[in-house]
């Protein structure tokens, strides 16, 4: 079963097949998805092209009649004409995915050397993401060029890949722990827990050695990157608190209004007014 879903669908784009869009390039939909060991996708053949970009946990993924797992930093592309088919480990999997279609779409992949499989891309580019949800769920034919501005970066990021880096072996837990708390802070899974899972320690352990190193605990520090970004994202006056909340790993908006009141001393519909909204 899916554990959460956020996702949006250029929906008008897709309903109307005499779109002259339809002969050229597009952003189709655009996703952040976490999932048990329980789901499975059903097997279909697909007009489009998908990419799905690992973040956390694994995934088996079937193509041209071989399996491939696919790790966090790994990005699996399904081009258009094949049949998409995958599934969560035993661990489950937390992924980002963006669907593209058109005539150009194809020769443009070409181009950058991107083809079907998998590729080892680094952390995605989770904000570039969230940022494109919102923008293709508000989709209109003049808002086209404006969505393919954000997506076009991710397209890049998947034609350049990434190196595999070491693990830095002096780097203390408390670091490794906030490195990962910068990177993966919106998840609305991502907690303490966790952290603790992933470096191999005790969550008291973990509590522990970041509240001596950084004067903070674990738990402070994710609110803290969370509430700040939705300060960030607020103040541009772009995104509804709703989309905000999930921009930023909050569970629920009810919830994001209640921890940001608290750190800010008002409601977020109020310091949308006090920075200027018009």
């Amino acid at each position: 079963m899916r554990t959460f879903r956020n996702s949006a669908y250029a929906s008008c784009l897709n309903a109307d097949k005499s779109s002259p869009y339809h002969r050229t390039f597009d952003v189709r939909s655009v996703g952040h998805c976490g999932a048990d060991c329980n789901f499975q996708e059903k097997a279909r053949h697909i007009n489009f092209g998908e990419f799905f970009w690992c973040s956390k946990g694994s995934g088996i993924f079937y193509l041209g009649g071989k399996c491939h797992t696919l790790n966090p930093g790994e990005v699996f592309f399904y081009p258009p004409g094949s049949v998409m088919n995958f599934s969560p480990s035993e661990e489950g999997m937390l992924f980002f995915w963006v669907t593209f279609f058109g005539s150009l779409f194809m020769p443009l992949c070409s181009s950058l050397n991107i083809h079907e499989g998998k590729r080892f891309c680094g952390a995605p580019p989770e904000e570039l993401f969230m940022e494109l949800i919102s923008a293709v769920r508000r989709f209109t034919p003049d808002r086209r060029i404006d969505i393919l501005n954000l997506a076009m970066p991710i397209l890049m990021k998947i034609a350049v890949g990434a190196s595999r880096e070491e693990p830095v072996a002096h780097r203390t837990t408390a670091q490794n722990a906030r490195d990962m708390i910068e990177r993966e802070f919106i998840s609305p899974l991502f907690n303490v827990d966790h952290i603790a899972r992933l470096l191999g320690v005790h969550r008291v352990t973990l509590c522990r050695e970041f509240k001596k190193e950084f004067h903070i605990t674990p738990s402070d520090f994710i609110t803290g990157c969370r509430l700040r970004r939705a300060a960030e994202l607020l103040e541009r006056h772009q995104y509804s608190i709703k989309e905000i909340s999930q921009m930023c790993g909050f569970s629920t908006p009810e919830y994001f209004a209640t921890v940001f009141s608290s750190r800010f001393g008002c409601p977020p519909s109020q310091f949308i007014h006090l920075t200027g909204k018009k």
